[in-house]
This record gives C-alpha cells, sequence and structure tokens, in this order.
C-alpha cells in the first residue's frame, strides 16, 4: 500500500496539463479551472515483479469549489475499466511514519519548496 497524488496517462498527443484536467474528471468527478504546473518527476518503481520508469507530472490545484473535499468526504475513483477504489484525502502536512510510503517517493522533497 502507499499513497499517490490522484492523476492518469496521457492520450497521444495530449499535454500535461489537459490530462490532469481530464483525469480528475473523469475518476473523481472533479473540474479542475485553475492549476499550477510545478514541473516533473522521474522515478522507478516495481510492479508485478517488473521495473517501470515513470514521469509524473506534478501541478497545484484550489479544491476550495469542491465543498465535499473540503468538508473531508472521499471520493471514489472510478477506472476506465469499471473498477473503483476509495480514496484517502489528506494535507501533505500530515503525512509522517504512521502513513503509507508516498509515491513518488521523491514527492515531498520535489514539493518542499511550495510547502509554505
Amino acid at each position: 500500500m502507499y499513497h499517490r497524488p490522484p492523476g492518469g496517462g496521457l492520450e497521444p498527443n495530449e499535454s500535461p496539463d489537459h490530462a490532469v484536467k481530464r483525469e480528475l474528471k473523469e475518476e473523481l468527478g472533479i473540474s479542475l479551472t485553475t492549476i499550477q504546473s510545478l514541473g516533473s518527476i522521474d522515478h522507478i518503481w516495481f510492479w508485478k515483479g517488473r521495473e517501470v520508469h515513470e514521469r509524473a507530472w506534478l501541478f497545484l490545484a484550489d479544491s476550495s469549489e469542491h465543498l465535499h473535499l473540503k468538508n473531508g468526504e472521499t471520493p471514489e475513483i472510478l477506472e476506465a475499466d469499471g473498477d473503483r477504489f476509495t480514496t484517502h484525502w489528506r494535507s501533505i502536512h500530515e503525512i509522517g511514519e504512521s502513513l503509507p510510503p508516498i509515491c513518488p517517493s521523491t514527492l515531498l522533497e520535489f514539493l518542499q519548496p511550495h510547502l509554505t
């Protein structure tokens, strides 16, 4: 088990900023209006016994328009294949040793300059 920001893959010829808006709308029903690009992280992880190389583009978004998030409600993720997963929304400041590792593993280090 691990923590991971919401998101997904890029469609052919799709920009990362369009992809994050599309993925959050499709999977969580959240419409993002304003996002701020923070850059990207390259990382390696293992899935089903094989090494996976991934680039994650990171964005800041304001969730104040979505009162259910502000009130602590956690939407389900609905995958394209119909699978559903429970989400757990927490402040980035709440991540500690008692929670599963965050993925990408360098995410907190990357975000440190933005955590004011």
